[in-house]
């Protein structure tokens, strides 16, 4: 989460995340991930949804650190119709 000496900003302070707060995001995150452990995300998450507006998190149980599952790719595909529907009007 860019943290430590070589990071340039650290993310995991609330203060630094006001800059997300306009940006679209959506987060898809496995609760059995082991390089980014669900405990830290849903806390990080949990921070971030306080400031960004427009941000979507979606925790898939029992999915680790791994590619584009077909259950996320349904939830970004309707995510992306969701705000395509808002950008044309």
């Amino acid at each position: 989460m860019f943290t430590g000496e070589d990071a340039e900003v650290d993310f995991t302070k609330p203060e630094n995340l006001v800059q997300f707060k306009e940006v679209q995001m959506i987060l898809l995150h496995g609760t059995d991930d082991l390089n980014a452990p669900y405990d830290i995300m849903k806390k990080f998450t949990d921070e971030l949804e306080r400031v960004a507006e427009n941000l979507t998190v979606h925790f898939t149980e029992g999915i680790g650190h791994v590619g584009l599952i077909d259950t996320w790719f349904d939830i970004l595909l309707d995510d992306f119709k969701v705000r395509n529907r808002r950008l044309d009007q």
